[in-house]
């Protein structure tokens, strides 16, 4: 049996670390307050709701979870396709940023 929030902690982990290799700075969510997984700033300074999923597959609800965020932050959410053969550091990373169309890129951290 699969424990799901072991699972998650790990990818939010892997993830965590993904962009801290690229010079974002990365805050967790205080305990207890619901939201997003964490908040993320890029190197030129846009903040960023994170939300990791770390399933086989992306469903729409997990994509309108993250869209549908009442946030002022832009958006950004990573998957990491567990099933798919990737190494356990790269991630399917759609970004939204305020009043944009999301960009989907691949992410792979350092080995």
């Amino acid at each position: 049996m699969v424990d799901s929030r072991r699972k998650g902690n790990a990818g939010e982990c892997a993830f965590r670390s993904v962009l801290m290799e690229r010079d974002w700075r990365v805050f967790k969510r205080p305990h207890g307050e619901h939201g997003d997984d964490f908040t993320a700033i890029d190197p030129d300074g846009r903040i960023y709701s994170v939300e990791v999923k770390t399933t086989a597959a992306l469903t729409h609800k997990h994509y309108e979870q993250c869209r549908d965020q009442t946030t002022e932050k832009n958006r950004l959410l990573a998957w990491h396709p567990s099933k798919w053969g990737f190494g356990a550091r790269a991630f399917v990373v759609f970004l939204w940023e305020q009043g944009e169309k999301p960009r989907v890129t691949l992410w792979e951290g350092k080995a």
